[in-house]
């Protein structure tokens, strides 16, 4: 997707999530440190619960702190905010 449009957008629902797994966040971390597509991506996850949130949130530091950036994201309490957050991200992914 990354190599085909330049950038990835992508809308997360995390209703149903209650913990992520530590094994998703080091495979998530490692795919941005070894691609460096960071930068590229725009991500919005919405309908978190607050320990959801806080996770999402942990995990965007981690990625910043080993690779020395992360995507974009926005933690959005509902899917038309981040539908239309992600609509003003691929506007300004598009430019670059």
């Amino acid at each position: 997707m990354i190599a085909r449009n330049g950038r990835l957008l992508l809308l997360v629902d995390l209703t149903e999530l209650n913990k992520a797994l530590p094994e998703a966040r080091k495979h998530f971390v490692g795919w941005l440190k070894s691609t460096g597509n960071g930068p590229r991506m725009a991500v919005a996850p919405f309908g978190a619960s607050l320990i959801a949130a806080t996770i999402a949130a942990l995990l965007v530091s981690a990625a910043r702190q080993v690779t020395g950036y992360a995507p974009r994201v926005k933690i959005c309490t509902d899917r038309a905010t981040a539908q239309a957050w992600l609509t003003a991200q691929e506007r300004i992914l598009s430019t670059r």
